[in-house]
């Protein structure tokens, strides 16, 4: 087997295809051993959602007097339609971890140790709140800081509602769309998502696009890939990849276009020189509906030679016009930028000149092109932010106002920081951490207070499903085992905190509970009387023609029955899609160009560069806490339970390396140290490094076992590349 027929198997894993059930006795052998003496008559299935990734891919919990075994898809899913990925099913591990925190603790020793005593919870909300109120009656709110590491659905909202309550915008939201909502902002006036219609489109150019890796729902577009390839009779869509590394989603590729690290925004001047040369660009739609095209234009050709294109990313100019030229000639057609991780210094320009390809060539709220899916109908809550209000993507280290309190949900700078001495210094200087983190990370560390929040089997809580095609799907994630320890869920931790503050609190949040938090604001999908709870893909299609004929048909006679199915089947969703609706994309009925991303290209380059990824096993979070993610992460090189960096033959000859040796990292940032491994493919240009080992806490399975790469990075959130030297150990 070759790597690229061995990248297609592994890569069918992230698509939730091809999956292999992973033995819970590795790390649970107690419930390993219970499992077989339990009697088979006691076994149930519930459903509700898979938190481990932004996907919220509905899964089904197999339980056996109260134990969970393992967990399964669940079909009725819109989106995952019953696949879940190889993580997925590691859940279990997740909730019998034995590095849990058990029980809500207080700073005994300095910060930065573990050493911790437990405390009550009812004395927590006392001192946490007392410390509020201080801070209040000096008129100092804005002092509070609470970074939110899942800025999605009625939790987010709870978080917003929290912090307008004391006075506070100082609110960090670590969104993974944060970069792909600036530059839609920048040219439709609005930020919104986009969709990107990968099902009915018939050329899908990808500019670095992680599909089917770490990308925020490998789940959803390896369902929707096999429809654009294999579902449409007579059709079988056309996939283009650009790429340095020969990556799971390069191997899935019709062409995988090898290009030259840190050159992709020179790669889209390039096709754009094409399009704009030959006039292939859309006249009738750029006329009506786009503003400063001929100040592009212009840029374009003025500005672009294709001899300094072809210097500049390694491909030639007669492959460029050949893509340019397929782009046009098979609408509808789609380019799809990487926005999970910034791998050119020029990133917002590249997206920027991505998503403009889409623009000129009328690619825009067309079946195949890009689309902008409704929001979610949730009853509309009091107190919260204005949608047009600017937060932050990450903790400024320099702003000399430092915080008298910080919160931090599900959220780890000390990890994801390049310059920990710079985080530690920060955090050492803030009055008080709380922190609701599950485990012992880098950051919860130096926390004052540990109230470590459920998981999510065991929990209430709704999960929006970041759409892969333009229907809109709200998972529903429900408890399936009783809290094993003296957890608390950070929903009701900030709505009790919230009544302790003041008398206000009351009237502000009326809730016993973040529950019944969750079905007020779920109620508005009743309301809103479309859509359905989760239904079969046949009964799916039928409510979609129904709907967009004008008819609505509900499943449920009234809000009760509502409530019952949605929690039996899983969650709601609308597949309804009416195109065109200018007003609600376009702020000003224009899409605007901006002149400040009209950027000259750069010349070539020959460095060599590190360039950084995420597997799809260890790409969030806390997926790195499973032992075999471990296993499986490096197994296409033969590495287990460690760090290691890809090569390509031509480089390793070039600089007579040899498989498995030991070379050190360096940037003018820092240096890391790992094991070389040769791959058949890739630029000769790069070293490929993954993201997420090199954890100094996070459990015993993840403690001390490999480099984290952001050590030689910038401290930028996200940026994924950087120039290096290498020397042998």
């Amino acid at each position: 087997m070759n790597r690229r027929e061995f990248l297609k198997l592994i890569g069918s894993a992230g698509l939730g295809v091809i999956v292999s059930q992973t033995p819970l006795g590795r790390i649970i052998p107690v419930v390993k051993a219970k499992e077989s003496s339990l009697p088979l008559e006691d076994e149930r299935f519930i459903t509700t959602s898979c938190l481990l990734c932004p996907a919220s891919c509905g899964i089904e919990a197999r339980i056996r007097n109260g134990i969970l075994l393992s967990v399964r898809g669940n079909k009725l899913h819109p989106v995952s339609r019953g696949g879940v990925c190889a993580k997925g099913l590691l859940s279990p591990h997740f909730l019998y971890h034995p590095d849990r925190i058990k029980s809500p603790l207080k700073r005994k020793g300095k910060r930065g140790s573990l050493d911790f005593v437990e405390i009550k919870l009812e004395d927590v909300l006392e001192e946490i709140s007392g410390k509020i109120k201080n801070i209040l009656e000096k008129g100092e709110g804005k002092k509070i800081y609470f970074i939110n590491g899942r800025p999605y659905g009625l939790m987010d909202k709870l978080i917003e509602k929290f912090m307008k309550f004391i006075n506070s915008d100082s609110l960090i939201k670590e969104d993974i769309f944060y970069s792909i909502k600036r530059i839609i902002k920048e040219i439709h006036g609005k930020p919104l998502i986009p969709v990107f219609d990968i099902k009915n489109s018939n050329y899908v150019l990808s500019i670095g696009s992680d599909l089917f890796d770490g990308s925020y729902n490998p789940v959803g577009f390896g369902k929707i890939f096999s429809y654009f390839r294999q579902g449409r009779e007579g059709k079988r869509g056309i996939f283009v990849h650009v790429e340095p590394r020969y990556s799971v989603t390069s191997s899935k590729a019709d062409r995988w276009v090898k290009i030259k690290p840190n050159s992709y925004y020179e790669f889209l001047l390039g096709v754009h020189y094409v399009i704009i040369k030959e006039k292939l660009y859309d006249e009738e739609f750029v006329n009506e509906f786009v503003e400063g095209f001929n100040d592009f234009k212009s840029f374009i050709e003025n500005n672009v030679h294709i001899q300094d294109i072809e210097r500049r990313t390694g491909i030639s100019g007669g492959y460029i016009y050949l893509i340019a030229r397929e782009f046009v000639q098979n609408k509808p057609s789609v380019c799809i930028p990487g926005f999970h991780l910034i791998s050119d210094e020029k990133y917002f320009e590249t997206l920027y000149l991505a998503y403009v390809l889409n623009v000129i060539t009328g690619n825009i709220e067309k079946d195949g092109g890009v689309k902008f899916p409704y929001e979610l109908p949730y009853k509309k809550i009091g107190g919260v932010f204005e949608e047009e209000h600017d937060f932050k993507n990450t903790l400024e280290l320099d702003n000399k106002e430092i915080p008298e309190i910080l919160f931090l949900y599900h959220s780890n700078p000390v990890y994801k920081n390049g310059n920990r001495k710079k985080i530690r210094e920060f955090l050492n200087r803030t009055g008080l951490i709380i922190s609701f983190s599950p485990f012992f990370d880098e950051t919860s560390l130096y926390a004052d207070y540990i109230i470590p929040d459920h998981t999510f089997l065991e929990k209430w809580q709704d999960a929006p499903v970041p759409v892969v095609s333009e229907e809109i799907a709200c998972s529903i994630v429900k408890p399936v085992v009783k809290p094993l320890f003296n957890t608390v869920h950070t929903g009701d931790f900030i709505i009790n905190l919230a009544k302790k503050i003041d008398e206000r609190g009351e009237k502000e949040f009326p809730y016993r509970d973040f529950k019944e938090f969750i079905f007020e604001g779920l109620k508005g999908f009743y309301e809103a009387e479309t859509g359905s709870i989760f239904e079969s893909e046949f009964e799916s299609k039928q409510l979609k023609i129904m709907e967009e004929s004008g008819f609505w048909f509900p499943s449920y006679k009234n809000l009760d029955e509502f409530y019952d199915k949605l929690i039996q089947t899983g969650g709601w969703f609308d597949p309804a899609y009416t195109k065109g609706e200018w007003r609600r994309i376009l702020k000003n009925k224009k899409f605007t160009l901006k002149k400040k991303y009209h950027k000259k290209p750069r010349g070539k380059d020959e460095s060599l560069y590190l360039y950084v990824y995420k597997p799809l096993t260890i790409s969030y979070g806390t997926d790195s806490i499973f032992p075999y993610s471990h296993e499986i992460i490096g197994f296409h090189v033969n590495i287990m339970y460690d760090s290691f960096c890809e090569i390509s033959e031509e480089l390793a000859r070039k600089l007579g390396l040899k498989d498995a040796e030991i070379i050190e990292i360096e940037s003018e940032f820092g240096k890391i140290k790992t094991r070389i491994k040769i791959v058949e493919k890739g630029d000769e240009n790069i070293i490929s490094f993954p993201l997420s080992l090199g954890h100094t806490e996070f459990g015993r399975f993840t403690k001390n076992i490999g480099e984290n790469p952001l050590k030689v990075l910038k401290s930028v959130e996200n940026l994924s590349i950087i120039k290096i030297k290498i020397r042998r150990i």
